[in-house]
């Protein structure tokens, strides 16, 4: 089964490209263009992480991991942002655009794969009879 990851950014291209990367590398991914669209997403389906996008504002970026916490608590927000710039601080992860596709494809596998190894015993057990 495809792990869904739910990738926010303000720029069509962008959002496009990395999508098209991270589903290449087995991932479904589902789009958001900002905001109100994340918001209405992220509950619609069982994502297990969340990206947000260097082309959001530093301020549209805290709300939206805000807003992604309260509303889908214990999923991973992934950061992409630029050399140079401030990491978010309501992110739990970051990598830089400038490292290329194959970081951001190695930073969701290792988030992803940490997140699988804290899930509960029970919950990994109904994950292997799931894929029986």
């Amino acid at each position: 089964m495809a792990k869904r990851v739910l990738s926010i950014a303000a720029d069509s291209a962008l959002r496009i490209s990395r999508q098209l990367i991270l589903e290449r590398a087995g991932f479904e991914v589902t789009s958001a263009s900002g905001l109100e669209e994340a918001s209405a997403i992220c509950q619609q389906a069982a994502f297990v992480l969340f990206i947000l996008g260097q082309t959001s504002s530093e301020d549209e970026q805290k709300q939206l991991a805000r807003v992604l916490r309260n509303k889908c608590p214990g999923i991973p927000v992934l950061e992409l942002h630029s050399h140079g710039t401030a990491y978010l601080a309501k992110a739990d992860y970051s990598v830089e655009t400038l490292d290329g596709p194959e970081a951001l494809v190695l930073m969701v596998q290792r988030i992803l794969e940490k997140a699988e190894k804290a899930a509960p015993a029970s919950e990994k057990n109904r994950k292997d009879a799931q894929r029986a």
